[in-house]
């Protein structure tokens, strides 16, 4: 009696597997700048957050905060609402704030630990926010 391979009994012919085709990444400034580039979203936004978006706390030892705590704050809770990875948040901050300056993804990572971001419980069917239709979106939280 032959043997039969489990292989050859399930019905696959031997080879038919697929190669799985590897990318791998040759220019990683392009390849960042890409996934920067996929969080983008224009947005308007208050004079309040505008005037307090840059940091003007007191100086401290070694390189000065750029952001403010606001600024942060802003970027973690846009980040846990869209569940976006870092690179993604700074991408849609910058959309949202291309003439101040968004905190990079790397600020965004360090002093994420010495804040708390508290969206509340709310029901899974319940919006997060409310978007006005027009030309230029307008978010405001429920």
């Amino acid at each position: 009696m032959k043997k039969v391979s489990s292989r050859q009994a399930s019905g696959k012919s031997p080879g038919t597997a697929q190669k799985r085709i590897v990318y791998r990444v040759t220019n990683w400034a392009t390849y960042e700048q890409g996934l920067i580039q996929r969080g983008r979203l224009d947005v308007w936004v208050s004079e309040a957050v505008l005037d307090a978006w840059r940091y003007s706390g007191p100086s401290q030892r070694g390189a000065q905060f750029y952001s403010s705590d606001l600024a942060i704050e802003t970027a973690l809770t846009i980040r846990k609402l869209f569940k976006l990875p870092l690179r993604q948040t700074e991408g849609f901050v910058q959309s949202l704030l291309d003439l101040l300056g968004a905190p990079d993804h790397t600020t965004l990572s360090r002093r994420q630990k010495g804040l708390s971001i508290d969206l509340g419980v709310q029901p899974r069917w319940k919006h997060a926010c409310k978007m006005e239709p027009s030309r230029a979106r307008k978010i405001e939280p429920l």
